[in-house]
């Protein structure tokens, strides 16, 4: 989905399950998905028509119930627990069709578990958004070193977040100056994030930044270059590298980008 993605800050997903497989494995992929699901909620059709009159409202009820997590979720930001319930789908399909039914209380354990884990993970993913919303509002505050020290913990409770490592680097930035201590934290909370998600182009181009902020033009350079890379219509990446290109003395590569801008209606700064 990179390749589509206009905006400045690019993000590796379609928001939307059916979108993100049918441009990332084709018509084929797309089958599958949907056989997926096709076979899921046949095979649970049938087991509630085998299964006892007793159990049906229940395990109807249950269905319906998880229809509709599914739903909001297949439209809607992936989460760790949708895989949960791609599991249960595949086991319903893959499961021996010999005397199939849903025992009530085997169905009620699957729920309760997915609910607990639902519940888990947002309260653990909360105490981070909260942390870092300390952060912003002590940054707005004029207290650099306590939002620093809130949007390291976030990170700490949610490395892979880019938001938090953006705000953390920011931070840094305000205060930093000339103080390289600093200005090498920065580049190393940048790479830890690059670590996570390579695929994040927008990582990239923070450690890049990072990296020509303390001096280092090369380095800074092949960072940018792997974020334009990433997602070619980013134009503040490609605007950070055309800078960078001024500072080497590299004219030819300005003048690539500056025409890549043009074509995409991006500033160029006079660049």
């Amino acid at each position: 989905m990179l390749r589509f993605s206009q905006g400045v800050v690019s993000f590796p997903h379609a928001h939307n399950d059916w979108a993100e497989v049918l441009s990332s494995l084709g018509g084929i992929g797309m089958a599958a998905f949907a056989w997926l699901h096709w076979g899921a909620w046949r095979a649970s059709a049938q087991a509630l028509q085998r299964g006892k009159k007793e159990y049906r409202t229940a395990v109807s009820a249950v269905l319906g119930a998880l229809t509709a997590i599914l739903l909001f979720w297949k439209f809607n930001f992936p989460a760790l627990w949708t895989c949960w319930l791609v599991a249960l789908m595949a086991g319903i399909i893959f499961a021996p069709k010999r005397k199939m039914q849903i025992p009530v209380i085997a169905t009620a354990a699957m729920v309760v578990s997915a609910a607990v884990f639902a519940f888990g993970f947002s309260i653990w993913n909360a105490s981070a958004d909260r942390l870092n919303v300390l952060g912003r509002r002590a940054r707005a505050q004029g207290r650099p070193r306590e939002a620093a020290a809130f949007f390291a913990s976030a990170i700490s409770r949610n490395p892979a977040k880019l938001a938090y490592r953006l705000d953390f680097l920011n931070t840094l930035w305000d205060a930093a100056g000339d103080n390289d201590i600093a200005l090498a934290a920065a580049v190393a909370s940048a790479s830890d994030g690059v670590r996570l998600r390579p695929r994040e182009s927008e990582m990239h181009r923070m450690l890049g930044l990072a990296q020509l902020r303390r001096g280092d033009v090369d380095r800074a350079r092949t960072s940018l270059e792997a974020a334009v890379r990433l997602a070619p219509s980013m134009r503040q990446g490609l605007m950070d590298l055309t800078h960078v290109a001024a500072l080497q003395g590299d004219t030819m590569r300005q003048d690539e980008i500056k025409k890549r801008l043009e074509g995409l209606g991006g500033v160029t700064n006079g660049s």
